[in-house]
């Protein structure tokens, strides 16, 4: 059974409760789950999240640009629809992601204080 990452359950919880493609039912109006580009990019969303040793938000940004762009521009340019999906991801759930990737931090620390 697959069990999701600390990261991506905060990161869905947040980023799925604001989407705008949700039907007013509240779940996914994206048709498809590999239509959506959050769960097509979230494997590379969490590598880069756990990849920032750091802590600092500037840093998660530089990482999730890298691994979110980086691999888009691997792909030949006739492909341009994936650049378009990567550039949505960053432009209109990076705050959201942010977020979710702080609260997954401040209870990391709280449980490392408490126990």
């Amino acid at each position: 059974m697959y069990q999701m990452d600390e990261f991506e359950e905060v990161i869905r919880t947040r980023v799925c409760t604001e989407c705008i493609d949700r039907t007013g039912m509240g779940i996914c109006g994206m048709g498809r789950a590999d239509e959506c580009p959050l769960n097509q990019f979230m494997p590379r969303i969490v590598k880069a999240v756990k990849s920032v040793q750091t802590g600092k938000m500037d840093d998660y940004i530089v990482a999730l640009h890298a691994e979110l762009c980086g691999h888009a521009k691997e792909v030949p340019a006739s492909v341009s629809v994936l650049a378009e999906e990567v550039e949505m991801v960053l432009d209109h759930h990076l705050p959201m992601v942010l977020d979710a990737i702080d609260e997954v931090n401040a209870k990391r620390a709280k449980r490392a204080s408490s126990g």
